[in-house]
């Protein structure tokens, strides 16, 4: 696990320093909209007009239940439907590098979430581990050892998945599974805090303040490689 880590600190900060020599120099490009690379990630927000909107669909009150799952008892999620979490995820679209698919689906995760949960909207996350190979016309071939996303609860108790890097829809559970998971996989709900699948048992209440500082260096990371490219990517 450690040297796992240190490779993952080396990768950052080496995509980092390019990034910041280049940051000003050009405005960075996702589907045809800007962000900032150079600004932290963990001061994203949700806008109170995109709350009011949530709550006028859901009837004047947004609703959350709580789950319990194996490993942990007290999971909060937000319930809403499809059309209540598409908003969401369109909000999110052009604020959050989700281009690069062979890395930071973690990151994502907890910037997503870390942005709701500063607005009161709770999201729980799906963990799957396994040996999963995810194909994409742009990228070709990316291996995944473990893959995660936001959830959140429809009325009619179903997860829906949030997962912008592989669907601009929310997805069922089935449907998400269907895009990457062959063969055998674990699956794991856990919690907003809940950072990489090594936390899980851990059962965290609050977000570190070092995830949320290293999910948001490693962003900025996967930004530089969308934009520019990487060698490393394989060809189907």
């Amino acid at each position: 696990m450690l040297t796992g880590w240190l490779y993952r600190l080396s990768f950052i900060f080496i995509a980092l320093g390019t990034v910041c020599l280049q940051a000003h120099a050009e405005a960075p490009r996702f589907r045809g909209e800007k962000f900032a690379v150079d600004e932290s990630f963990a001061a994203l927000s949700l806008p109170s007009e995109l709350l009011t909107e949530l709550s006028r669909l859901s009837g004047g009150t947004l609703k959350t239940q709580t789950l319990s799952t194996p490993l942990q008892s007290q999971v909060q999620v937000s319930i809403l439907d499809r059309a209540q979490a598409r908003l969401l995820m369109d909000f999110f679209q052009t604020r959050l590098p989700f281009r690069y698919p062979g890395d930071c689906c973690h990151d994502r995760a907890l910037m997503v979430s870390h942005a709701a949960a500063k607005a009161g909207l709770p999201l729980a996350k799906v963990f799957v581990e396994g040996d999963f190979t995810y194909s994409s016309e742009e990228w070709g071939r990316v291996k995944w050892s473990f893959h995660v996303a936001p959830l959140v609860l429809s009325p009619e108790g179903e997860y829906l998945i949030l997962d912008n890097s592989l669907s601009p829809e929310p997805l069922a559970l089935s449907e998400w599974l269907g895009l990457f998971a062959e063969g055998g996989y674990t699956i794991s709900i856990a919690n907003a805090f809940t950072y990489g699948p090594e936390q899980i048992a851990s059962d965290p209440r609050a977000f570190l303040p070092s995830d949320i500082e290293i999910a948001s260096l490693s962003l900025m990371g996967c930004d530089y490689l969308a934009r520019r490219g990487n060698s490393a990517r394989s060809k189907p």
